[in-house]
């Protein structure tokens, strides 16, 4: 199957580090465009990345949705395979992924398997006797109108799976672990502290770092009477009682009603990030809060741009290293709709410094209405960020950029520019 990358030479020049003698450049943008792609179809609405290998979803191509694993070989992401929607008709697969070294995960939050609108996750490994991704056993269904699938995340032998539409959209979310079979290991939702109510959403975003800590988002919680501020809950798991504990109830510090606080989170170590994509004094703009385990889960700082924008949309997603010391914060709606990313890194202060944002122009092949940010993650020196609405092959088919850097050791950075080098465009198979 021939696939198309269009690379856009970046240098990405640095203005300061935190560590002496390292330096970091990203060299490189490609531009993932699926040659079997159409309009309408959605790519780069999710995006995972994990060592060599990344994966992109794309949840309204062919009549289901579709998921691209992408592999870094002699330099240059190549495109290894597309799984399609193995359920039926708009099932929406790929709505959500993660991945996590040669494991990952797909969410088709519509499925029909269990009753209407339940929802299935599908868990791939990759088997490198014949190249391929392949299923784990069968699906992971929910039950009728649970949505289950809207969000997944995985990490070895554990997976958690959002279902934002349990019980009238009260929410819920599933931890599975492996052992030999994916079974359910605990459902995760709130009982009475807080007290669930309708349409809270539990579960509309989670994440899980190793086989020890989970993080669910809540976005239409109602903390201290404010409708829809949002909360999110942080999960240990207790090796001695083989249970998981809630070990924290997050809340923004600063919250107001309708900050849809939750509406994304990802988790590494001891750092959690929380975003809220409606939050800010400029109406919708959105805040990004980073909160430090070390310190029983305090809230550390506030994230959010110099120059806020109205509708802007920060912290719709969000992604942190592995080392925990960077963050990758996407406002698809900034720039009239273009998209921006932000890059924030820990210094030795223990302080996040911005790194100048990624923004797409013209002389990027971007127009307004991309939405660039949509949806981000980061491994390593690389980071993969969708752009679900633009039109490289047609309107909304989607776009998917991969960034990467040539430093291999995390660093701590203050700021950089970014300068397009040319516009040299490489079409790979």
């Amino acid at each position: 199957m021939q696939h198309i990358i269009k690379q856009n030479i970046l240098a990405l020049m640095l203005s300061m580090l935190s560590i002496s003698g390292f330096s970091q450049t990203f060299t490189m943008v490609q531009d993932t465009v699926p040659d079997d792609g159409g309009g309408g179809d959605l790519f780069g609405s999710s995006v995972a990345i994990s060592g060599n290998y990344a994966i992109v979803g794309a949840y309204e191509h062919d009549t289901g949705g579709a998921v691209f694993f992408y592999e870094l070989s002699g330099g240059d992401w190549e495109i290894k395979q597309m799984i399609l929607n193995p359920g039926s008709s708009d099932d929406k697969f790929g709505y959500s992924v993660s991945i996590s070294g040669d494991r990952a995960i797909v969410g088709a939050r519509s499925d029909g398997g269990g009753g209407t609108l339940a929802g299935a996750a599908y868990i791939y490994e990759y088997d490198d006797t014949d190249d391929t991704w392949k299923i784990m056993g069968s699906g992971l269904i929910g039950a009728a109108g649970a949505w289950f699938g809207c969000s997944v995340s995985i990490s070895g032998d554990r997976a958690i799976i959002g279902a934002m539409g349990v019980e009238n959209y009260q929410g819920a979310a599933y931890i599975y672990e492996y052992n030999g079979t994916w079974i359910l290991e605990t459902e995760l939702k709130m009982t009475t502290s807080p007290q669930p109510n309708n349409d809270d959403q539990y579960g509309f975003s989670v994440a899980i770092s190793g086989d020890t800590l989970a993080i669910v988002g809540v976005k239409k919680d109602d903390p201290s009477g404010l409708d829809a501020a949002g909360t999110a809950f942080i999960f240990e798991y207790d090796a001695s009682l083989g249970e998981w504990e809630r070990a924290r109830f997050l809340k923004a510090s600063d919250r107001v009603a309708s900050d849809h606080f939750g509406c994304s989170v990802a988790i590494s170590g001891d750092k959690a990030i929380v975003g809220a994509h409606y939050a800010g004094d400029t109406d919708q703009a959105g805040k990004v809060y980073i909160f430090d385990g070390s310190a029983n889960w305090s809230e550390m700082q506030i994230l959010q741009p110099d120059f806020p924008e109205v509708g802007g949309y920060f912290g719709e997603s969000v992604a942190i290293s592995i080392s925990g010391d960077t963050v990758i914060v996407g406002a698809p709606w900034m720039n009239s709709y273009a998209g921006a990313v932000y890059i924030y890194a820990l210094d030795e202060t223990g302080t996040w410094n911005e790194i100048s944002p990624l923004t797409y122009d013209d002389s990027h092949d971007t127009n307004l209405d991309d939405q660039f940010g949509n949806s981000v993650a980061i491994s390593g020196g690389e980071v993969i960020v969708g752009a679900n609405r633009n039109d490289n092959k047609g309107s909304n088919s989607g776009s998917a950029y991969i960034f990467e850097s040539d430093a291999i050791l995390p660093i701590a950075l203050i700021g950089f520019s970014a300068i397009p080098m040319d516009n040299t465009y490489v079409r790979l198979a």
